[in-house]
C-alpha cells in the first residue's frame, strides 16, 4: 500500500494504514490482483479501471474532516455533525491514541454512495496531537483515467482481446466512444467467413481474431428508418466451441451508405 509516512511531519500516527473496510483498502493496494503474481494489473488498477472507483489520502485536520462530513457528505451544519458524537468517546479513544494504540485509517466517500467513518477518530487524534495537526484521511471518489491510462490498462489485462476491453471499461467508466475507437486494435487480424457454418444468420459478418477467438457479429438489417447495423459482442466465456451468447454493444444507423450501396447490403442477406 502506498500511504505517505506521517512521521516525516515530526508526529505520531495514531492510525494503520488501512480502513479495515475492504473495498476501500483495495482502493490503495499495489499488490497484483487476487495475489496473483502472473497478474499484470494490481487491485488498485482493477478497483479504477473496472469498478470506476479510485483512492488517495489527504491530509487534513480533523476541523476540516467534520466540515467535510457535514457539508458534503451529509448535507447539514457542523454542529449537527458534532451532535452525532460522543464526548465520552473521543476521550477514550484520545487516551488510547496517546498511548500508542493504533487505529483504522478514517475516510471520505465521494463514489455514487456518499458516507464516512471516522469522525470519533479524527476528533480524538486533534485532542491527543493538537487541534492544528493533519491527519491521514482515505478519499474514495470516482475514477476519471485519461484515454492513455485506459488503453495502457487494456493492453495488460486483457492482451488477447484488446478492442473488447477497451470497449468494456469505457462502458464501465460512462465515457462515449468516438467511432474511430471500435477499430482501435490494428494487431486484430480481420476476416470475414461464411457465417452458415455457424448457425446464425446468413448476411452476418464475424469478425475473428488471429487465434480464431471470435470478436465481433455484426447484423445488418433493414427497419422502416434506414438500414439498421448492431454489432453483436460476446460475453465473457462465450468463444469456448462456438457456444456464443451476445449482448448488443452498439446500434449505429448508416441509412445513406447503405441506400447508395444496395448492392453490398443485399450480398449480406
Amino acid at each position: 500500500m502506498v500511504v505517505k509516512v506521517f512521521e516525516e511531519l515530526n508526529k505520531v500516527n495514531p492510525f494503520l494504514n488501512k480502513t479495515q473496510v475492504s473495498n476501500y483498502d483495495s482502493l490503495l493496494d499495489d499488490r497484483p490482483l487476487n495475489n496473483d503474481p502472473t497478474a499484470k494489473v494490481s487491485t488498485s488498477e482493477y478497483y479504477r479501471f473496472e469498478k470506476g472507483i479510485e483512492g488517495y489520502i489527504e491530509y487534513m485536520t480533523a476541523e476540516e474532516y467534520i466540515w467535510r462530513c457535514a457539508r458534503e457528505i451529509f448535507g447539514t451544519s457542523v454542529d449537527s455533525c458534532l451532535n452525532g458524537t460522543s464526548a465520552d468517546k473521543v476521550n477514550k479513544y484520545a487516551e488510547l491514541m496517546k498511548n500508542g494504540e493504533k487505529f483504522p485509517l478514517p475516510y471520505l466517500s465521494y463514489e455514487g454512495y456518499r458516507g464516512q467513518e471516522g469522525r470519533h477518530r479524527m476528533l480524538a487524534a486533534a485532542k491527543a496531537f493538537g487541534e492544528d495537526t493533519k491527519f491521514p484521511v482515505l478519499m474514495a471518489v470516482d475514477a476519471d483515467p485519461t484515454d492513455e491510462e485506459i488503453r495502457d490498462y487494456v493492453k495488460r489485462r486483457f492482451p488477447n482481446d484488446t478492442k473488447w476491453g477497451y470497449s468494456y471499461v469505457n462502458s464501465i467508466l460512462g465515457i462515449n466512444q468516438d467511432e474511430e475507437d471500435l477499430e482501435l486494435d490494428v494487431s486484430k487480424e480481420r476476416k470475414y467467413i461464411e457465417v452458415e457454418a455457424i448457425e446464425l444468420s446468413a448476411g452476418d459478418i464475424i469478425d475473428i481474431d488471429s487465434n480464431g477467438n471470435l470478436v465481433k457479429v455484426t447484423d445488418i438489417r433493414l427497419e422502416d428508418d434506414g438500414f439498421v447495423e448492431i454489432y453483436h459482442i460476446p460475453l465473457e466465456g462465450g468463444n469456448e466451441l462456438w457456444d456464443l451468447a451476445f449482448e448488443d454493444q452498439r446500434v449505429r444507423y448508416y441509412p445513406e451508405y447503405y441506400s447508395e450501396n444496395k448492392d453490398l447490403y443485399e450480398s449480406r442477406r
